[in-house]
């Protein structure tokens, strides 16, 4: 992966490249919690009765919180496990696009250890607003019928909203600029 000079040259790997990619990746995936953070918010009024009815029977917040970050890593352990189906389906047609072989290792410590602990910091990351604003509903209120649109919740969500754009513009903007980048460098002869 590492490249060195010969003549002048570079060859071998490009480090630099994959460092990139590896970071548009996880501003993807960070794209992609904040959109579970505003999915959940927003459907947070059919599940304001469960919580109405837990916390009257006796449920503590503590509790309603486990329950909800429990439910956003169940469901990132889904999305990994449906990643990996769909990765081992296009595997093969990708190698052929591309013309070499690329291969996963599932033997090494390193690589599960490595996506375990990015599955769990994905499911704390989109879950936790949602489960503190979810448990923090009170019952009365909630059991009562009045509604939860408060100006609080509605300001919060905007703001992942607003946030969720203007990065997925950056990142766009800065795709495009460092795609431009690299075909300048590819076609410009530097020996001249």
């Amino acid at each position: 992966m590492y490249s060195s000079f010969e003549n002048g040259v570079s060859v071998g790997g490009k480090i630099d490249q994959l460092k990139i990619f590896f970071l548009l990746a996880f501003c993807i995936l960070l794209i992609a919690c904040v959109n579970f953070m505003n999915l959940s918010t927003a459907r947070s009024e059919k599940r304001a009765k469960e919580v109405g009815v837990r916390k009257a029977i006796g449920s503590s917040r503590k509790a309603l919180v486990g329950q909800f970050m429990m439910e956003s890593m169940l469901m990132a352990l889904m999305s990994m496990l449906i990643a990996f189906v769909l990765i081992e389906v296009s595997l093969p047609y990708f190698n052929s696009i591309i013309g070499i072989q690329l291969s996963i290792d599932y033997s090494n410590w390193q690589f599960w250890t490595t996506l375990f602990s990015l599955t769990v910091l994905t499911g704390l990351l989109s879950g936790s607003y949602p489960a503190f604003y979810l448990s923090s509903f009170a019952p009365i209120k909630v059991l009562k019928g009045f509604t939860l649109a408060g100006s609080s919740s509605l300001s919060v969500r905007k703001g992942l909203v607003v946030f969720q754009f203007v990065f997925a513009a950056c990142l766009i903007v800065c795709t495009i600029v460092i795609y431009q980048q690299l075909n300048y460098i590819k076609k410009t002869n530097w020996l001249q």
